[in-house]
């Protein structure tokens, strides 16, 4: 299963998906929802349904938060609005995520090659533990990136009712870009050159230059375009 990122509308997201997940939006919206049979045409129905599902979640989730925000959490949910895509796969996300807890615990090891069990990694497991207060964190935790500014992260259900750890993109933008910094790994913002997937079992440097090459884009264009931004595999 391949690791893609996302950014663009949540619309547009959803509208991607099968039938089943914009079923389980309009049930944890409360948002009504009919399939239209007999050759009638049912695009701009289901669209309507998953456009509507995802402001009453964002709606939900102002309210929630409430004034830890410092502007209002708002963003383009019409038919017009861009989205881009990634793949740094899981090579390459496991390699950035690996680069900034060792970047953070020089103490212990790093590994010299991204292997599966990377999350298994003690820098790693200490980097994300409760209260560890990484300087990472809006890297290390997120599943979803939303484009508003904010300095924590917190746990919430997304729109189809799935649990999701949430972060700021204009954060994550700040963090990946001191992470380059610190480890010195020669990548633009625009990723460039460097967005080409290595070979297998690359070693940890490599993956995590693809890797961060293709967040740092994506990240820009989430802050550029004021759009969220999600991990999709």
């Amino acid at each position: 299963m391949a690791l893609d990122v996302y950014v663009g509308s949540l619309t547009g997201y959803y509208a991607d998906g099968p039938t089943t997940a914009v079923q389980r939006l309009a049930w944890q919206q409360r948002v009504p929802y009919m399939v239209i049979r007999d050759g009638r045409p049912d695009g701009h129905a289901e669209h309507d349904v998953i456009h509507s599902a995802v402001l009453a979640w964002r709606e939900q989730l102002r309210r929630g938060l409430g004034d830890r925000l410092g502007q209002r959490l708002d963003w383009d949910e019409s038919a017009e609005a861009p989205s881009f895509t990634g793949r740094p796969g899981w090579d390459g996300y496991g390699g950035v995520l690996l680069l900034a807890a060792h970047d953070e615990h020089p103490e212990l090891e790093a590994p010299a090659t991204v292997s599966a069990d990377w999350p298994d990694d003690v820098a790693y497991q200490t980097a994300v533990a409760a209260g560890a207060g990484s300087c990472y964190d809006h890297l290390l935790l997120p599943d979803l990136w939303l484009p508003c500014r904010f300095e924590f992260t917190f746990r919430t259900q997304d729109a189809a009712g799935h649990t999701v750890d949430v972060g700021s993109a204009a954060t994550l933008l700040a963090q990946l870009r001191t992470l380059r910094d610190r480890t010195g790994l020669a990548v633009p913002d625009g990723g460039g050159e460097q967005d080409h997937p290595p070979g297998p079992k690359p070693p940890l440097r490599d993956a995590a230059r693809h890797g961060l090459a293709t967040l740092l884009r994506l990240a820009a264009r989430a802050v550029d375009h004021q759009l969220p931004m999600r991990l999709d595999y």
